[in-house]
């Protein structure tokens, strides 16, 4: 049985993707092969949970990020000081800043680069909130 050509391209790319050395000699775990939009995407190492649709559900120290816009789809809360890998992230969703006053949250290419600093914000009682980003340039989070 034949490979259909669309599903023969996808699956040669992941594997080349998936072998190719990283700078340690290591081979890469991090391959991205999703047709489009955040249905199934997951954190590294992070249980999501249901979002309540308000960006109110952001637990106080944490940094959240949704896989549905306006704070909807799965939540996935960022306490740690740790770069965070991001899987399947490829269209829009939103996300919730409710670390302790002073922490900003970078949102990190595939290299490494910032892509978008996320403000601090003033302690307990604030948050700021992003109920629309185009997560698909993302590949990482690091929350403080």
């Amino acid at each position: 049985m034949a490979l259909k050509p669309a599903f023969a391209t996808v699956l040669a790319t992941a594997a080349a993707a998936a072998l190719a050395l990283g700078p340690s000699g290591a081979a890469s775990a991090s391959v991205r092969v999703t047709a489009g939009g955040n249905n199934g995407a997951s954190v590294g190492g992070v249980t999501g949970v249901p979002a309540a649709g308000t960006g109110e559900d952001c637990p106080y120290t944490a940094f959240c990020i949704y896989t549905g816009t306006a704070w909807s789809g799965t939540r996935f809360d960022l306490y740690s000081c740790s770069t965070f890998n991001l899987y399947g992230w490829n269209g829009a969703g939103s996300w919730a800043n409710h670390q302790t006053a002073g922490q900003e949250a970078w949102i990190l290419g595939a290299n490494g680069n910032v892509i978008t600093t996320v403000p601090a914000t003033g302690g307990p009682d604030n948050q700021i909130l992003q109920g629309n980003y185009d997560w698909s340039p993302a590949w990482h989070v690091k929350p403080c």
